[in-house]
């Protein structure tokens, strides 16, 4: 803000005048220079407080013509730190500072924003964007000419980079909060399974649950509990296998395929277990059994030695196996599903494992999958939306 205009300078008394007498005129340097009197004194200290008025408003005009061209008017002393920052924002206005105009305008000022809500924190919503950009040019425009120069950007710009930093620093705080609630559950988890009580875990925290059961020698049965949106027919955990590259076993629909529809034989859906038992083998995929809301016959009918072996439901089993070439595979359910060679697969990816899936809820399972799912080698897990 401009310094106010020093006061005018008092004028000095003028001589009384007898009447009638006509005076001559001062001389120049006389008038300039009267002699020692309180009114002469007077004259001279407003002369020069008018002069040194007259200077200190001429110096204060130099950063604002600074601030018009685009210059940032020069600190007496600067930290490191403080020089450090101011060069950051200098950099920063001149990388969207495209032609070079001394100015952002209103798209320069977008894409500034746009790029940290794309690189470095999400701190607003898409229908927020277009507001929040307007008003942080309202904000930043000092002298409303719908710009923001240099002297503008810096403060707002260090303000802005303040708010950043922030928001990052609590989705920091947050997600270690998160992190650290989710490696308590997974413990409570792990601590049920070793009781031999069904846990509750969520779908992030579950190939830590399905690890520790089949290190405990179990094989994960999965009780879905999770709910997904009114009127969709499959749940939210379903849908996230579907669209992993596992190897899905779809036991309703085969057995609906083969004993009502007739669709298929019994060997058909068999053998199209046996493919996708051989490519999880091979690959190193989960081989999941997706039973529904059903209990299918599986041990009475839709097993078999030479497709899909009983075996596979046993953790110890299918553990014993892993990583072992075919010369290693006489004793174990491999030689009747697989030929090493034509099938190409010389040995067991040491991350094949099965899984078993019902939507039959934690009171119900033991009653409707009992006569046909060996429980004793399962380990049942409860996986819910959250907890």
């Amino acid at each position: 803000m401009p310094p106010k205009p020093a006061a005018a300078t008092p004028k000095a008394p003028a001589a009384a005048k007898p009447v009638g007498a006509k005076q001559p005129a001062a001389p120049a340097a006389a008038a300039k220079k009267p002699a020692a009197s309180a009114g002469g004194a007077a004259a001279a200290s407003g002369v020069k407080k008018a002069a040194a008025g007259a200077g200190a408003k001429k110096d204060d005009k130099q950063p604002l013509r600074g601030k018009a061209m685009g210059a940032v008017p020069p600190k007496a002393e600067e930290s490191p730190k403080e020089s450090a920052a101011l060069a950051k924002h200098k950099e920063t206005f001149a990388k969207y500072d495209e032609e070079k105009e001394g100015a952002l305008g209103l798209r320069q000022l977008a894409r500034l924003i746009k790029d940290v809500l794309e690189e470095e924190c999400q701190f607003c919503t898409d229908d927020q964007v277009g507001p929040y950009i307007k008003r942080a040019m309202e904000e930043g425009d000092k002298d409303k000419d719908k710009k923001l120069n240099i002297a503008e950007f810096v403060p707002w710009h260090s303000q802005f980079r303040a708010f950043i930093e922030q928001t990052l620093g609590d989705d920091k705080n947050t997600k270690a909060a998160e992190a650290q609630a989710a490696a308590a559950a997974v413990k409570g988890l792990l601590e049920n399974m070793d009781k031999g009580v069904i846990g509750e875990c969520t779908m992030p925290q579950l190939p830590s649950a399905i690890d520790h059961a089949i290190s405990r020698g179990k094989t994960p049965l999965l009780i879905d509990a999770t709910v997904g949106v009114e009127g969709e027919d499959f749940s939210p955990l379903e849908t996230f296998y579907s669209y992993r590259s596992e190897a899905l076993v779809e036991m309703k629909k085969m057995v609906v395929d083969v004993n009502m529809t007739k669709e298929k034989t019994l060997e058909e859906a068999l053998e199209g277990c046996k493919k996708k038992l051989v490519d999880a083998i091979k690959h190193g995929k989960s081989l999941m059994i997706m039973m529904s809301n059903s209990a299918p016959p599986l041990t009475t009918k839709f097993t078999s030695p030479t497709t899909l072996p009983i075996d596979v439901l046993d953790a110890t089993k299918v553990k014993a196996v892993l990583s072992k070439d075919y010369r290693e595979w006489e004793g174990t359910f491999l030689p009747l599903i697989i030929d090493a060679e034509k099938d190409k697969c010389p040995m067991v990816h040491k991350d094949f494992k099965v899984v078993l899936v019902t939507k039959f809820c934690a009171e119900d399972y033991a009653e409707f999958l009992g006569d046909e799912i060996p429980l004793g080698l399962m380990q049942p897990i409860k996986v819910v939306n959250k907890l």
